[in-house]
């Protein structure tokens, strides 16, 4: 079973870099017939249905299509690392909140933590883009589009504050 998965883990290191279509191409090809294998295995064991394994086998049988929609679309990842990469400070953080004081309080620490959050998946410097980006709010009307200060537009605009850390982690993810 770990050969298997690892397989499919290889076809995603010869697929990585690569255009969607292509990507999804390799995965037809290759980890199709792997998911094939790993299910054809799967169903000629016999597991104690309440052992660790047993559970995690019926959770796979169970979620079965979902866990093959990535072969699908180029665009997938084969699992949500990054998703649960970017929940580790909220969940690591989630007793220090526990009192943050309010109501409002909480809701606008969610804010800041969303957009700190997007100017790491987007490479900006948090600091410089949230000074910047208050100075911009205190002279804007209320109508006026807040577009242009999303984190990679703003980016586009103030280069200088591409976060050089951000790209060090993407390399060392990448490895």
């Amino acid at each position: 079973m770990i050969g298997l998965i690892q397989r499919l883990y290889d076809v995603e290191k010869l697929a990585k870099g690569k255009p969607h279509q292509e990507r999804r191409d390799l995965r037809q090809k290759y980890s199709v017939p792997l998911l094939e294998e790993l299910r054809t295995w799967m169903d000629g064991q016999l597991f104690l249905p309440k052992s660790p394994t047993g559970e995690a086998a019926r959770y796979t049988r169970n979620q079965w299509e979902a866990l093959n929609r990535y072969v699908e679309d180029g665009r997938l990842a084969i699992d949500n690392n990054a998703a649960e990469r970017l929940m580790k400070p909220v969940a690591i953080g989630r007793k220090n909140w526990l009192f943050v004081g309010s109501v409002e309080a909480g809701s606008r620490t969610a804010v800041l933590m969303s957009l700190v959050a997007s100017c790491n998946l987007n490479q900006v410097e948090p600091w410089a883009y949230l000074r910047d980006c208050f100075e911009k709010l205190a002279g804007r009307s209320p109508g006026d589009s807040l577009d242009d200060l999303l984190p990679d537009r703003w980016l586009k605009d103030h280069p200088s504050h591409r976060w050089s850390i951000g790209s060090l982690h993407q390399k060392e993810r990448a490895t």
